[in-house]
């Protein structure tokens, strides 16, 4: 039995929109740049589509070590994606996860109507 490929999506930030892209390197930990960045409440606890579903209204991109996140109402937050300091974030109440903090991009209008 043979397979095809019919498209790739990849998020570069966990639970934001998917993003159709035209090739993807893949390693040993899937997709690269797909979901290296999530979300985290004041508490440290993931923040994911089940708890904002507004969330999948936002998309992200990340180019050439740069992070751009288009809201809903037009406006975009982007920034250089520099690694900060450690933390541990709560995984769904099962697991905590180490990662580095990111802090998040100040958002600018780009004047769109939002939809």
């Amino acid at each position: 039995m043979s397979g095809r490929v019919a498209w790739i999506a990849q998020a570069p930030v966990k639970s934001l929109s998917l993003s159709l892209v035209r090739e993807a390197a893949l390693g040993p930990m899937g997709i690269a740049g797909d979901r290296a960045f999530y979300l985290v409440d004041s508490e440290g606890r993931l923040v994911n589509a089940k708890r904002a579903g507004a969330l999948l209204r936002a998309r992200a991109e990340l180019e050439n070590g740069r992070l751009r996140v288009e809201l809903p109402d037009g406006s975009v937050a982007e920034g250089d994606a520099e690694l900060g300091e450690p933390v541990e974030t709560n995984f769904y109440g099962r697991r905590s996860v180490s990662g580095r903090e990111q802090p998040a991009p100040r958002a600018r209008s780009t004047g769109a109507a939002s939809a």
